[in-house]
């Protein structure tokens, strides 16, 4: 093979394994704010909050169409899984990865320190951290996926 056109090969490779590792992030962010509004909307019914007022909820229903739209099955999320474990041994714990941030604005919240977010301009990270912090009736966990 010509030397060029290996160069060429090579250079298109490259191309396509990062566009995998984009759309893989992409999925996993959308995943990410999907799981969020999920959480947000059941402890906005618990609260009694409505959640249109909510507009960053938008973002997650968004995310949650993507989704649908993939379709996002079971064996891409595992092969997403796997493709980003490969580099997991180089990696801390996943409980170090949790903002400090948001724990302290779940303390504040939970405490009356801090109060209600403005539903209308408040990003997911904060109406989640606030649901965090003032339902705690809720089940918390994302079940086996999260």
């Amino acid at each position: 093979m010509r030397r060029s056109l290996r160069a060429r090969l090579d250079r298109r490779a490259v191309g396509l394994e990062a566009g995998w590792e984009a759309s893989r992030q992409q999925r996993r962010r959308w995943r990410a704010h999907a799981a969020m509004g999920m959480l947000i909307r059941d402890s906005f019914a618990r609260m009694g909050v409505d959640p249109a007022a909510a507009t960053a909820l938008r973002i997650a229903d968004g995310a949650a169409a993507a989704l649908r739209a993939i379709p996002d099955s079971e064996k891409l999320w595992r092969a997403d899984e796997e493709a980003s474990a490969v580099d997991a041994d180089r990696l801390p714990p996943r409980h170090l990865f949790l903002n400090p941030q948001f724990v302290h604005a779940v303390e504040e919240f939970g405490s009356g320190e801090r109060s209600r977010p403005n539903l209308t301009f408040a990003p997911l990270v904060e109406l989640l951290a606030w649901c965090v912090g003032c339902d705690s009736s809720a089940d918390w966990s994302l079940g086996e996926r999260g």
